[in-house]
């Protein structure tokens, strides 16, 4: 069995994973582990336990297929699908999916490893000084590297990162508004709300209210799309 996207959801629901590792969408991935605590959820392009295996969905089954076709067919054969698509090559199914520290891998190794902190400490959050002290780096040589490559204060992108996660929760989840502020990093609700209001022009209730509507109106034009992307095989 194969589930592709968001349909990895479905088979959380219907207790078929348990502790078994799976991957979904790294959009879906905060509100998949908020919902099922026990779940295994993996950042990895696709993960096979078993006779199940959960892809990330996106361009991520095009590198499951070729993963099936080179174990099944050798990587001559694998190569020659990939060069008929002109991809050059494809990933292996541990590769990680998209994360915003990849956006720096080649540029600054140090900024990669300050924002990989930061994302795996979003309901923690650190104080500058400790990220400064992880990467063996000074306050201030670590405000330089935000200034210079993303044109803010380093706490300032922590703050939108959390905010990110927290929209997520709110538009993928029924989490209570005081929970998903714990699960980012806020000392209380109206805080996070001042926050929330600030960075996207709404308060959290308002963008839940406009997100539950948007998805109403999919459905209501295609009944099946509850899952967006959502296949199982």
């Amino acid at each position: 069995m194969a589930a592709l996207g968001t349909a990895t959801w479905l088979l959380a629901q219907s207790g078929l994973l348990n502790d078994a590792p799976c991957t979904i969408h790294w959009g879906k991935m905060p509100a998949l582990t908020e919902t099922f605590s026990g779940l295994n959820v993996m950042n990895n392009l696709f993960v096979s336990n078993g006779d199940v295996t959960t892809c990330a969905g996106g361009f991520a089954p095009f590198h499951l297929v070729m993963e099936l076709v080179s174990n099944r067919l050798g990587k001559e054969t694998a190569s020659a699908v990939c060069h008929h698509t002109t991809a050059l090559q494809w990933r292996s199914g541990s590769d990680m999916q998209w994360e915003a520290s990849a956006e720096f891998a080649g540029v600054s190794k140090t900024m990669s490893e300050i924002i990989s902190l930061m994302e795996r400490h979003i309901e923690d959050p650190l104080p500058l000084y400790d990220i400064a002290q992880c990467v063996g780096r000074s306050r201030r040589q670590v405000e330089r590297l935000f200034e210079r490559y993303v044109s803010c204060s380093p706490m300032r992108y922590y703050l939108r990162l959390r905010l990110e996660r927290a929209k997520q929760l709110i538009e993928h989840t029924g989490m209570p508004q005081l929970e998903i502020a714990v699960a980012c990093g806020f000392v209380s609700a109206s805080h996070f709300s001042k926050c929330f209001r600030g960075a996207f022009g709404r308060s959290p209730a308002e963008h839940r209210g406009c997100s539950s509507e948007a998805t109403r109106s999919r459905v209501s034009v295609r009944p099946e799309a509850s899952f967006d992307a959502a296949a199982i095989t």
